[in-house]
C-alpha cells in the first residue's frame, strides 16, 4: 500500500527526480514544458510561499500575487543552474536562490522608501543646541552628520545600558539608529513614511511604535540632562 503523502509534503523524491529529468530536457520543448506544469509548478509554488509568508519578505504596496509569480519566474530562470551532481538537493537550491532573490527585492523596494524621509523632524528633539555647546568650530556645529552621530552613538548607548527598555523600545531604537546613521539616503517629511519604515523594521503596529517612541526621547532627554 502506497504511502499517503502529508498535506505538507509539497516536496518528495518525485520533485527532486523530475528536476533531475527535467534538466536534461531542452527547456522549451514540449516534455520539459509537460513536467514543469505536471511535476514542479505548484511545488515551486507552495515553495515561494512558504518563504515568502514565513520570512515576512511581502512588499505592501505590490499584489501578493505578483510577487509569487516574479519569485516563480526568477526560480523558473535559474532552474539550470542547479547541478544535482554535486550531492546538494534541488529543494534547499531553489529555496535559497528565491529567498535571497526576495530579500534583493524588498530591500531595494525599502531603500527607495527611507529615502524620502526628515529624520530629525519626526524625532522631534529639542538639544541641538545642548549637543553643540563643548564644540568650538562653527562648522561642526551647523553639521547634520555631526549631530545625528552623537544622537545615534547617544541612543545606541542608552539602550544598552538601560536594562529596564522593554523588547519593543529596544528594537525601535536600532531602527532609530540605523536611520540616523543613514541620514544622506534619509529624507523623512511626515511622520506615515516615519512609521511605515520603523513598522518595517519592528514589525510593531503605530500604537507600539508611538508609546516606545514616547519612552525613548523621555529617557534620552533626562540621560541628557543628567550630563549637564
Amino acid at each position: 500500500m502506497a504511502k499517503k503523502r502529508k498535506k505538507n509534503e509539497y516536496w518528495t523524491v518525485e520533485q527532486e527526480d523530475a528536476v533531475k529529468v527535467y534538466l536534461q530536457l531542452d527547456p522549451e520543448s514540449r516534455q520539459a514544458n509537460k513536467i514543469f506544469e505536471d511535476k514542479l509548478y505548484d511545488p515551486i509554488r507552495k515553495l515561494v510561499e512558504n518563504i515568502l509568508f514565513t520570512y515576512h519578505l511581502t512588499i505592501p504596496e505590490i499584489p501578493v500575487e505578483e510577487q509569487i509569480l516574479d519569485a516563480m519566474g526568477f526560480i523558473a530562470f535559474k532552474m539550470h543552474k542547479f547541478d544535482p551532481d554535486k550531492g546538494h538537493k534541488a529543494f534547499s537550491y531553489y529555496g535559497t536562490i528565491a529567498k535571497n532573490y526576495m530579500i534583493a527585492k524588498q530591500n531595494k523596494h525599502y531603500n527607495k522608501k527611507i529615502q524620502s524621509v526628515d529624520i530629525s523632524a519626526i524625532l522631534g528633539f529639542e538639544f541641538e543646541q545642548e549637543l553643540y555647546e563643548d564644540h568650538e568650530s562653527e562648522q561642526e556645529y551647523k553639521s547634520k552628520g555631526f549631530l545625528f552621530t552623537v544622537v545615534a552613538d547617544d541612543i545606541e548607548e542608552m539602550a544598552k545600558s538601560n536594562l529596564r527598555l522593554d523588547d519593543n523600545t529596544r528594537k525601535l531604537s536600532e531602527a532609530i539608529v540605523f536611520l540616523l546613521r543613514n541620514y544622506q539616503n534619509v529624507n523623512v517629511h511626515n511622520k506615515r513614511q516615519f512609521y511605515f519604515i520603523a513598522r518595517e523594521f519592528t514589525g510593531m503596529n503605530a500604537k507600539e511604535i508611538t508609546r516606545s517612541l514616547g519612552k525613548i526621547k523621555e529617557v534620552y532627554q533626562r540621560s541628557r540632562k543628567s550630563l549637564q
